[in-house]
């Protein structure tokens, strides 16, 4: 389930996306995320109230389902944890006009694990900077971009490919994880029912400086990718697209992998 939500005045209420993304700088992609190292991306409950400031600016505010992706020293794969008391809490600034959109939101939550009477929690934030700036009356070609930065939010930015923090099972604490990311796409419509996409996205992870680096070999340290697309829509309803990608991921022991690939899709809108 993607999205399920009612809107009563200036109330949202079910699942959506999270008031710390902006989703207009997901760039058009035959994958569905594109740009995935760079960019917040959740859906998820929540409970949001959008206050219109006049002159295109929109404050959004909500709190939101609290779930933490952790790790233990030494085993990288991530663990849900469905131990948290309290939901996280986020807020953006938006605003739109001739010229574009442009996006500065917040992140405040707590990261907590319970297990075999082991119970560890840290304090999690982030801020992100984003927009589209269009290239032509119509909107039909644009630059669109974000910036995010934040401590112990590993599960809003790149599908969690660092933890919102490291336990540590000797002391029963857990460890901040800071993670810079970004992506920049550029959208160009070289006719009325054809358009070219380049996007790039980075991802850079830092753990705390106590965390021996012997236990954080297996750990994502850092990734890029890179990705150049053809649309064509037919007919309205119609979107019909071929990519190319090439990506990088290398983890904090040096070691490194790529993957190379063509995609194909095709969308009907309805």
């Amino acid at each position: 389930l993607r999205r399920a939500y009612i809107q009563v005045d200036k109330f949202t209420f079910g699942q959506d996306w999270s008031t710390f993304q902006y989703v207009g700088a997901l760039p058009e992609s035959t994958d569905f995320v594109g740009a995935t190292e760079g960019t917040v991306f959740v859906r998820q409950p929540l409970v949001r109230y959008s206050a219109p400031l006049g002159g295109g600016v929109t404050l959004h505010a909500s709190i939101e389902n609290a779930e933490s992706g952790t790790a233990t020293l030494g085993a990288p794969a991530l663990v849900e944890n469905g131990d948290d008391s309290i939901p996280d809490f986020a807020a953006r600034i938006a605003y739109a006009g001739k010229l574009g959109e442009l996006s500065l939101a917040g992140l405040a939550r707590e990261v907590r694990v319970a297990n075999a009477g082991v119970s560890a929690k840290n304090f999690g934030w982030g801020v992100s900077a984003a927009g589209k700036i269009y290239l032509a009356a119509d909107k039909g070609s644009d630059i669109r971009f974000m910036a995010t930065y934040g401590s112990n939010a590993g599960r809003y930015i790149g599908l969690n490919f660092a933890p919102d923090s490291v336990f540590d099972p000797a002391t029963g604490t857990l460890a901040d994880v800071r993670e810079f990311a970004a992506l920049a796409a550029v959208r160009l419509a070289v006719a009325p029912q054809l358009r070219v996409n380049l996007m790039g996205s980075y991802q850079n992870v830092d753990y705390a400086g106590s965390i021996p680096l012997a236990t954080l070999s297996g750990f994502n340290d850092k990734a890029w990718s890179a990705a150049a697309n053809l649309f064509w829509s037919p007919v309205k309803s119609i979107d019909l697209g071929i990519e190319y990608r090439h990506g990088e991921r290398e983890i904090v022991s040096g070691a490194k992998g790529q993957l190379d690939r063509f995609e194909f899709a095709a969308k009907y809108s309805f």
